[in-house]
């Protein structure tokens, strides 16, 4: 499943938390602008999807606790156990050079 672009301990958290591309990216944006709040209907415009299927991924996502939900509808990137932040850098890097082994890893996870 890992070509060696991606270290295992990255692939076992793609393998685990992440259920789709459209999940990575709206892990990404949010990692990427960490004090940018988002809604479901900003996250919809970004990654090009409905609204409610970006509202459904920002839950999936704060339910795993990999984003904070705030009141308002409201969600940022705010990751308080240094190691899972840590871990979650390494994916952004992964996935800026490694874009296609990371998705393919992503896709092959939801063949099983």
């Amino acid at each position: 499943m890992n070509d060696g672009f991606v270290s295992a301990e990255v692939g076992e958290f793609i393998v685990t938390h992440i259920d789709s591309v459209i999940h990575l990216e709206a892990l990404m944006l949010l990692h990427d602008a960490p004090s940018q709040a988002w809604t479901a209907a900003t996250m919809a415009n970004r990654i090009y999807v409905s609204e409610a299927t970006a509202d459904a991924v920002l839950n999936r996502l704060e339910e795993r606790g990999l984003i904070h939900a705030q009141c308002g509808g409201l969600y940022m990137f705010g990751i308080h156990d240094s190691n899972l932040a840590a871990l979650i850098d390494m994916l952004a890097e992964a996935y800026r050079r490694h874009l296609v082994p990371v998705t393919n890893l992503i896709h092959s996870r939801s063949k099983q």
